[in-house]
């Protein structure tokens, strides 16, 4: 990995987002010649504005610069830079890929796929994030998500107890990230990323930021439950623009899947069932999961977290396929 301080000058100069940076990277390899190329040479790629801002080094101040090298010194932060060959292929291939990236753990090139969810999912959400990373991992994928509690958090501890390397982006600093998860991620093989500086805190306006890069990593992206004004629906959009598959589970129905559903009436996604829908694999409902164990019908209202009626509807269906028999007051799998 190369020097990192051209990259946090080039970055840091007002109007050079990802994408302009990227620009000029294409165009003459990396900071150091940008920083030293002609005034006019540069306009021709950013215009004439920018060009005078890079030799200005406008926004630039050295005096931050050496403290997040001091930082990442003292705290054992690495950085990959967009030519570094331990950066991210896919993530690189994208419009505007993070210029440098700042990590914790271990750094591996290992194909990812990005699971993403609420934070408050049903319990059904639960069981099915657990039986995704499972055939996941089974295909040899790892995973990525953001770390959230709810759906990012069971994808990262889901991954971990299997044995699996998951990657949580996160929407602020690495030094900012603080409990037990993250530690777990850390002693387990997995890997902490971010584009902000260590110390930067979080803010409504990376999470955004953040959603475009888990979506950059990943092979294809899945949603298992997002309602209609999830965050979720944020990354799903990313990775169509990125041209990544987006499959969505429209779940048994009911507000907690408005959005997914809206992504298939969109055409950003594509909808599944069950794991095997995804990986091919030995993948079940989460609900015919839930009833290997015999349950009541409140039990299983509860865990579907739908009215009685809805509940009772998705229970006759299975009972019509032949996946799931009643006996006396409980349900259970076929």
């Amino acid at each position: 990995m190369g020097d990192i301080k051209p990259w946090l000058v080039l970055s840091s100069i007002k109007g050079i987002g990802p994408r302009t940076l990227k620009a000029l990277i294409d165009r003459f390899g990396d900071p150091v010649a940008v920083l030293e190329a002609e005034e006019g040479l540069i306009s021709r790629v950013v215009g004439p504005e920018r060009a005078r801002a890079i030799k200005e080094r406008r926004g630039v101040r050295e005096a931050r610069i050496e403290a997040l090298e001091r930082i990442m010194r003292e705290e054992g932060i690495g950085a990959v830079t967009l030519t570094d060959t331990e950066y991210p292929d896919p993530l690189r291939s994208i419009p505007d890929p993070p210029p440098v990236l700042f990590w914790a753990g271990t750094l591996r090139k290992v194909p990812l796929v990005g699971i993403v969810g609420p934070r408050r999912p049903s319990s059904y959400t639960l069981s099915l994030v657990d039986g995704l990373v499972s055939e996941a991992l089974r295909s040899g994928y790892g995973t990525v998500s953001g770390g959230a509690r709810g759906v990012d958090a069971r994808v990262h501890t889901a991954t971990l107890e299997r044995g699996g390397y998951t990657v949580c982006v996160l929407g602020s600093g690495l030094l900012r990230a603080k409990g037990d998860l993250y530690g777990r991620i850390l002693s387990s093989g997995g890997l902490l990323l971010s584009e902000f500086p260590p110390d930067e805190p979080p803010s409504k306006h990376t999470f955004p930021r953040r959603n475009r890069i888990i979506a950059g990593l990943s092979e294809f992206l899945i949603v298992p439950e997002a309602g209609r004004k999830s965050g979720s629906l944020i990354t799903a959009r990313h990775a169509h623009r990125y041209r990544r598959e987006v499959f969505v589970h429209t779940g048994p129905g009911g507000e907690r899947w408005e959005g997914c559903s809206g992504l298939v009436r969109e055409g950003l996604g594509k909808a599944f069932s069950v794991p095997e829908d995804i990986f091919g694999g030995r993948g079940c409902d989460p609900l015919e999961e839930f009833l290997k164990t015999p349950r009541t019908f409140e039990e299983v209202a509860e865990f579907l977290d739908l009215p009685p009626d809805k509940a009772m509807t998705r229970l006759t269906h299975l009972e019509l396929e032949g996946k799931v028999r009643r006996e006396g007051p409980f349900y259970t799998s076929c």
